[in-house]
């Protein structure tokens, strides 16, 4: 067992799976010593459609990892998404004595009370995140533990998930020989990363567009008060680009990473791209930068346009003072913080792995990167530490071999 306080994390998206694996840094908050990618095979829209599949890939993943990291992980912290997520605001109060302090033990039955919910019997509750005490007619306080006071109440954000998904999730991770040490909302990991303190105080929208789903988080003083995942990502862009340019699903993908863009730059204006067929000749025909902006500007717009008239349906819309934070692999799609900023007429920027991080940096420092970043930085700074061992040299397993007998 290793006595350095590491962190391991698993995010397992519908485009990719990341491990990644951390511990705490000497000059920075944390440092990333281990990565591994794999390209996701198994899971669409946040759902696991083949877990074999799925369980290998997070294996491949995780191999790499302990490869680079010279480690082997035991248990990781793993992102969940996915529509069936579904989230809720609740409270709960009890009576203290007003002699003694407010310990752990007040705090864990305020929670269980909080909790105490009529859930459907399909469903469980994944995570709950305090918002804000009350102590008695003090509000807004972040943490009572060690006050004194005759009444405490607590706000929580709740997120409730299918049991079958869970289930089914931690089958794929264990077969691939990991341990869960808890599953966290992709949507609150990468608000751990991408969201600065001040954003979180003001009143802040995140929204992490993946390939299959878009997950958006809201803050406010300090605290996480509704959630919500959308059914639509990033392969809705893929699709219209095979659709838009006759091509292979595939080719349209690789067009979306390399050249995507939902703004004309100044630049771009007669430049063109070359595209390969989708017809049995498999012919290479060049199309100009301005079409492919006409074909994925109007879905950007679309999309930002559905997210923006729900959260005014529901009265957040006016409250993202410090504006959005766009991420996920999407948001690499050139321009779209810009087009958010016209359909939402709130000032918007992109969000990326970047402050308090050592190590391995230059891999993380995009915005697909966030979930995974977010995982370890949650790990380390909610969590005790993961289990891992120190991977054991060739000679030293041969000495083990022969003590063995």
């Amino acid at each position: 067992m290793s006595k350095e306080n590491y962190s391991v994390s698993i995010d397992i998206g519908s485009d990719k799976i990341v491990c990644l694996i951390g511990k705490k840094g000497e000059t920075e908050e944390l440092n990333i010593v281990g990565i591994g990618v794999r390209e996701s095979k198994g899971i669409k829209s946040g759902g696991i459609k083949d877990l074999e599949i799925v369980s290998r890939d997070i294996r491949e993943a995780v191999k790499e990892a302990e490869t680079m990291a010279i480690v082997d992980v035991e248990e990781a912290v793993v992102s969940i998404s996915g529509t069936h997520l579904q989230s809720l605001n609740s409270v709960g109060t009890i009576n203290v004595t007003g002699k003694e302090k407010i310990t752990e033990e007040e705090i864990q039955k305020l929670m269980n009370q909080a909790k105490n919910l009529p859930i459907p019997t399909d469903r469980e509750i994944l995570y709950m995140f305090p918002q804000e005490y009350t102590l008695d007619s003090q509000d807004g306080i972040i943490n009572p533990i060690g006050m004194m006071g005759n009444k405490l109440d607590i706000k929580v954000h709740i997120v409730t998930a299918l049991s079958a998904a869970v289930h089914n999730l931690t089958t794929a991770v264990n077969k691939a020989g990991v341990e869960i040490k808890a599953f966290i909302p992709s949507f609150i990991a990468a608000a751990e990363t991408v969201l600065n303190d001040d954003e979180k105080e003001l009143g802040v929208g995140m929204l992490d567009f993946g390939e299959g789903t878009i997950d958006f988080a809201f803050y406010e003083r300090g605290s996480i008060w509704s959630s919500m995942v959308l059914p639509m990502g990033g392969y809705y862009f893929t699709n219209d680009i095979a659709i838009g340019l006759m091509t292979t699903m595939s080719e349209a993908k690789k067009i979306k990473k390399k050249y995507g863009s939902v703004v004309l730059g100044d630049g771009d204006h007669g430049n063109a791209i070359p595209v390969t067929t989708n017809k049995e000749d498999n012919k290479k025909k060049n199309i100009p930068m301005d079409l492919l902006v006409d074909i994925l500007r109007p879905r950007a717009e679309e999309m930002l346009m559905m997210i923006r008239d729900n959260l005014e349906r529901i009265g957040i819309l006016n409250k993202m003072n410090a504006g959005l934070v766009l991420t996920g692999g999407t948001a690499n799609l050139k321009g779209l913080d810009e087009v958010a900023e016209s359909v939402f007429g709130l000032p918007a920027r992109i969000g990326k792995p970047s402050k308090g991080i050592e190590g391995l940096l230059d891999r993380v420092k995009y915005p697909e990167f966030s979930v995974a970043v977010g995982l370890l930085f949650f790990s380390l700074r909610q969590l005790e530490e993961v289990k891992v061992s120190k991977k054991k040299s060739f000679w030293s397993k041969i000495k083990n071999l022969f003590e063995s007998f």
